[in-house]
């Protein structure tokens, strides 16, 4: 059902999304701002679409400054390129012939970027990539501390990661490594040194790579 603008709240039938907008688009602003300042222009926002689903919000964060949008699924993906979002990345990796199917579907619509820790699915995005004839971005998803996917830092990151760079179909792009075993530390300082420590297992693996003749652009 489409509500009319005007109708009151209080007749809008349940769930519906209501949105300060003024609010949102204050903080998307103040958001970007933040990153842009305390980084010295270094480090970009990909927002993770996870929090609002919604195309027309990954919009305003693109037109505030955002490289592009994070998705967890291919799901989340097809919303996004349907909804005109043209730079994704799927912070996860993306495995079996039907999901890989739908990936490149969307690899078609926007330019999409993958995570991978596996050569297998390294051989069967770059077949499917190939058939489909589009060039899929990827990244190497590091373990460096939350044990829940991705390879082992240094040498294994390493030979993943020439694999993706001589594969048809695939750029390579760098490496992904996420700390969330750090974020529940009750404790700042100890957040802090865990959190730290963690990056500093990925800044090792990315010199090697760059050390090894391979660019990373994206950590």
């Amino acid at each position: 059902m489409n509500y009319p603008i005007g109708v009151s709240k209080w007749e809008l039938d349940t769930p519906a999304l209501l949105v300060d907008l003024d609010a949102m688009e204050r903080n998307i602003a103040r958001m970007e701002t933040f990153v842009r300042e305390a980084s010295a222009g270094r480090v970009r926002m990909r927002p993770h679409c996870k929090t609002h689903k919604t195309p027309e919000i990954a919009l305003k964060q693109i037109a505030a400054g955002a490289i592009g949008i994070t998705c967890q699924k291919v799901g989340e993906a097809e919303v996004m390129a349907a909804g005109g979002v043209r730079d994704i990345l799927i912070s996860n990796q993306i495995v079996g012939s039907t999901k890989i199917a739908r990936l490149m579907k969307v690899a078609k619509q926007a330019d999409v970027m993958v995570c991978v820790d596996d050569a297998h699915n390294v051989a069967d995005l770059s077949a499917a990539a190939t058939a489909a004839g589009v060039t899929l971005r990827v990244l190497v998803e590091v373990n460096h501390g939350m044990n829940r996917c991705g390879t082992e830092p240094g040498e294994p990151t390493l030979e993943l990661a020439r694999r993706v760079a001589d594969a048809p179909g695939l750029r390579f792009m760098g490496i992904q490594a996420y700390e969330g075993h750090t974020v529940m530390i009750p404790d700042y300082a100890e957040r802090k040194r865990k959190t730290e420590q963690a990056l500093a297992i990925g800044m090792e693996t990315k010199a090697l790579l760059e050390d090894n003749g391979l660019e990373v652009p994206i950590f």
